[in-house]
């Protein structure tokens, strides 16, 4: 009962959460954004049992949590400290799959690591300031991190064979990381280039559809068809 009360929970708060960025409400922008990772993260410690990777991704999603603090704020210093805190997401992330990994390494996961460690350098071509040019490398460095993590989600495809993830549970997390992928492009796009309306709503909606997806995936690989069998 209480996982289809957080689940309901999470899903007004993501749509409501799309209004306010649509509608620019940024009083209740400040209380949905930050609130929806909070949410996940009290929907995994109360649905699966907290062993060594699944601490580790909730320690993720905490500091997802305050990155999503720290991007409320306005400039870039505040910008950086939100690139720390979702770089440590990452990390916790990589960790967390890399222990759950059964060695096979999958041909997408080897084009994801290429294609995300040069896709930062043309976005930060756009760097027009001073200040915005003294950030190419920390978001290279960041982007590094993300497609470290996106590199082992695509690699739990390999998994399968080795019972370690199941095969839904594998494309939801390899899906989620390349969400995640596009939301930080959006917004590397969105801080350096040019705002707009439809760069702000492409940012948060992928990001929200990958933070699904990947706790989606998570849940549903340490439950497996108790989860099927809990909504029948």
């Amino acid at each position: 009962m209480l996982q289809w009360v957080l689940f309901i929970s999470i899903i007004i708060d993501v749509l409501l959460c799309w209004v306010s960025y649509f509608k620019k409400v940024d009083s209740l922008r400040v209380i949905t954004k930050p609130t929806f990772c909070l949410l996940l993260l009290i929907f995994v410690m109360t649905s699966i049992d907290l062993n060594t990777h699944v601490t580790l991704f909730c320690i993720g999603l905490f500091f997802s949590f305050l990155g999503d603090l720290l991007l409320l704020m306005d400039g870039l210093q505040w910008f950086a400290c939100g690139l720390v805190s979702f770089l440590m997401c990452h990390i916790c992330n990589i960790i967390c799959y890399s222990l759950t990994l059964y060695p096979g390494i999958t041909l997408p996961s080897f084009l994801i690591l290429l294609i995300g460690c040069i896709s930062s350098i043309p976005l930060m071509q756009g760097a027009k300031s001073k200040t915005q040019k003294l950030f190419t490398l920390p978001v290279h460095v960041y982007s590094c991190g993300l497609t470290g993590g996106s590199f082992c989600a695509f690699a739990t495809l390999g998994s399968i064979t080795g019972q370690n993830w199941n095969l839904l549970s594998a494309w939801m997390t390899a899906i989620g990381y390349l969400f995640f992928d596009i939301s930080d492009a959006f917004l590397a796009y969105h801080t350096f280039v040019h705002k707009t309306l439809f760069s702000t709503m492409a940012i948060i909606t992928t990001y929200h559809i990958a933070q699904l997806l990947l706790m989606g995936g998570l849940v549903y690989n340490e439950l497996g068809n108790d989860v099927i069998s809990s909504l029948i």
